[in-house]
């Protein structure tokens, strides 16, 4: 299960939030709104927003300490939501955002998807994770039209964070997905 407690003041001092949930607004679910000063990622890895409904400037964190704001690339007090990436489970593992810098609504597959209007996210997709394996991401249902490759080894940083399209797919156009053969 994920982990991460955040503290109110630098070096992990001050109130502390321990949340172990799937998602959460720190302002409406845990009176810690813009609060944070300091984390302890325990487990997990967690992508942590500026400003509530998991939107605005976005950090990628995995489990360790993180005493002060610049550790994290953040500042002071500005964190407003927060969520895991979902788990590894050995199988092949794909998480699309519907904005940018994975902002916006997170859908995840462990396997392929012919349909994206059928789940009401049909051209929809701006960031993704790939966190294990490789994957055909399609312009059209039924893995037809335009294909692009995304894996857990690329991205802008060959670690399988795309922050954005970036060439790597076309914002909002992205309508099936599955795993390649050789990791399914």
């Amino acid at each position: 299960m994920p982990h991460i407690v955040l503290f109110e003041h630098e070096n992990f001092s001050g109130r502390r939030v321990d949340i172990n949930q799937c998602g959460s607004s720190l302002g409406r679910d845990h009176n810690f709104n813009d609060k944070t000063s300091s984390i302890i990622v325990v487990r997990g890895t967690w992508l942590v927003y500026a400003d509530g409904d998991y939107n605005g400037k976005c950090w990628v964190l995995k489990p360790g300490e993180y005493p002060t704001p610049d550790t994290w690339g953040g500042s002071h007090d500005n964190i407003s939501s927060l969520r895991p990436v979902p788990k590894d489970k050995g199988l092949p593992l794909a998480v699309l955002f519907g904005d940018g810098d994975f902002n916006g609504r997170m859908v995840s597959f462990t396997e392929a998807n012919a349909d994206f209007p059928y789940i009401g996210f049909n051209d929809q997709v701006s960031s993704a994770i790939i966190v294990r394996g490789n994957w055909s991401a399609y312009r059209d249902t039924n893995f037809s039209g335009q294909r692009w490759a995304l894996s857990d080894k690329g991205g802008p940083n060959q670690n399988g964070f795309y922050s954005g399209p970036d060439g790597f797919f076309d914002n909002d156009a992205i309508s099936s997905i599955r795993p390649d053969s050789e990791t399914a």
